[in-house]
């Protein structure tokens, strides 16, 4: 299990220096070996981000919420992935999918207690793990409220304090 954490970190310092062909080309083979796995979608669509291929980053945020759909021990994972899914529409300018994808991680993001999951065999923090339902409901207001729809941000501002 080693290795596929070894090859993450690799392809995240390829990124970090900004030679985005060499972490692509990474995460192209670790989607070979192991096409199960939440983390390499989810990074390889952070890189997507990062160097504005959206629709390439939602495709990936996408499959890596279905690897974990269901499944109860990843509920912040797959919320996560519907809001960044929601974050990547409203800047492509798909607004009524944006917040359909929001509705996903609000009705999905955890309740009750915060903890940090640490990713096995690292020290790297999951971040998806910290997403709870009071900023999935405080995320929800910002994007009404950048839509306009001031009710609706008034109340899930109330939802998220």
């Amino acid at each position: 299990m080693s290795k596929i954490w070894d090859l993450i970190e690799k392809a995240e310092i390829y990124e970090m220096q900004l030679e985005y062909a060499k972490a692509l080309n990474t995460y192209r083979y670790l989607i070979f070996f192991y096409e199960k796995n939440y983390y390499v979608y989810k990074n390889r669509a952070e890189l997507y981000t990062e160097i504005h291929k959206y629709q390439k980053a939602i495709k990936d945020y996408e499959k890596a919420a279905n690897i974990v759909k269901n499944d109860k021990s990843y509920l912040g994972n797959e919320a996560y992935a519907h809001k960044m899914i929601s974050e990547l529409c409203y800047i492509i300018g798909d607004y009524e999918r944006a917040i359909l994808e929001m509705d996903k991680a609000v009705d999905l993001a955890p309740k009750g207690d915060f903890h940090i999951d640490y990713a096995p065999g690292t020290m790297m923090i999951d971040l998806a793990a910290e997403y709870r339902i009071s900023i999935a409901y405080g995320d929800r207001a910002e994007l009404y409220y950048k839509l306009g729809r001031y009710d609706e941000a008034i109340e899930d501002m109330k939802k998220a304090t």
